[in-house]
């Protein structure tokens, strides 16, 4: 009877040590294939920033460069997806800091001449604030643009090798 008691101790140990062992291999796989999925969710981000990235600069060289001085802006930028990025706990835990930072200011940049565009437009029906702070204005909002160009410049640069 001991005997047969010591054999199902040593069987009962045995298994429980093998699920141990089972359940800890799952749970690696499982974190490698989280850590994989998040770093295939990054790459796609990624993609998607590069594209609206593409837009911005379009948006920049066919309607705020040309048109600013003017006073006619005929689209705006969109920095809804950096903007939501930056607060991405995912993205920011994958993407380079050189990334992060260029994002960061990319992001303020176009969100300062859309601001510019808007006060552009309210000055226009203001004829007292367009003569008093209007080339004020513009001389501004040219040296942001130049700063927009600069940011989708380096952030182009540093998404290059993401594909």
């Amino acid at each position: 009877m001991g005997k047969f008691i010591k054999e199902q101790f040593v069987s009962f140990l045995f298994g429980l040590a093998s699920t141990a062992i089972g359940v800890l291999i799952a749970l690696l796989i499982n974190s490698k294939v989280e850590q994989s999925n998040d770093h295939k969710a990054f790459l796609g981000l990624m993609k998607a920033l590069k594209v609206e990235i593409t837009a911005n600069n379009v948006i920049l060289e066919d309607s705020f460069l040309p048109n600013y001085n003017d006073r006619i802006v005929y689209r705006k930028f969109n920095f809804e997806l950096s903007s939501n990025l930056l607060s991405n706990k995912n993205f920011l835990a994958e993407a380079p800091k050189g990334v992060i930072d260029n994002l960061m200011n990319y992001t303020l940049e176009l969100k300062r001449s859309n601001e510019f565009c808007l006060a552009n437009t309210n000055y226009l029906y203001n004829p007292k604030l367009n003569k008093k702070w209007g080339n004020s204005l513009r001389e501004s909002w040219g040296k942001n643009l130049h700063n927009c160009k600069i940011a989708i410049s380096n952030l182009k640069i540093l998404l290059k090798n993401y594909k």
